[in-house]
């Protein structure tokens, strides 16, 4: 049976291959965390789709799927504080905001632990989600403050931020929708959205890491006159 989804899913798989063939020509050398969460992000899709299509929405599938956005989380945590407190290098206040991050993160990680039940199970993993999802929301408001103030700013971290915070607020809705809709017959509305935002945000990401051939000048204009 084919869900709603899908398609848009087969569309992210194309789409990440296209970022992440982009980043491989040279750009994962400046972002090369940018390509982890693009490979994690690839590798555990394409896992969740060959055991949906194989298995169903099984319980094992459910585990697998909301570890995943553990892990996916995790990375993308990892990821855009790493970006900020490189950004920050040669601020005087890095240390201060290197204190602000580590508090966050370990706010968020160990969060879950104190205020939710029954650790690993699945209504667990995708409250664990949720949290690392907000934390990730407030280090890329962060990261956004942190590129707009920049004397100096990367064009690609800031298309990249853009596309980063599209695809968070359409997981922040739909995580939102799936609690407001009690019918398992309407759950198709929130996982659309998620995905739709998912591709949307891709899509910017193609735009931002896009190879520009550097321009050659001609031997002509090589030689003095």
């Amino acid at each position: 049976m084919l869900h709603r989804d899908e398609p848009l899913i087969i569309v992210s798989l194309v789409l990440q291959l296209i970022v992440i063939t982009f980043l491989l020509q040279g750009a994962f050398r400046k972002y090369p965390l940018v390509l982890a969460y693009s490979l994690v992000r690839l590798i555990t899709t394409v896992v969740e789709v060959f055991l949906r299509t194989h298995l169903g929405e099984t319980v094992f599938f459910r585990q697998v799927y909301y570890s995943d956005r553990v892990i996916l989380n995790l990375v993308l945590f990892a990821m855009v504080t790493s970006i900020i407190y490189k950004l920050v290098e040669t601020q005087s206040h890095r240390s201060t905001i290197g204190k602000a991050l580590v508090g966050i993160v370990a706010g968020v990680i160990l969060l879950p632990f104190l205020v939710l039940s029954r650790p690993f199970s699945i209504r667990w993993l995708n409250g664990m989600s949720q949290f690392l999802y907000f934390g990730s929301g407030i280090v890329t408001l962060a990261l956004w403050s942190v590129l707009i103030s920049s004397k100096q700013r990367d064009s690609k971290l800031l298309k990249f931020t853009v596309g980063l915070g599209i695809a968070m607020a359409g997981a922040a809705v739909s995580f939102g929708l799936q609690r407001w809709m009690r019918s398992p017959r309407l759950v198709w509305m929130p996982n659309l959205f998620l995905q739709l935002t998912h591709v949307t945000g891709l899509l910017v990401w193609c735009w931002a890491f896009w190879p520009v051939k550097q321009r050659t000048s001609s031997p002509a204009a090589l030689i003095p006159r």
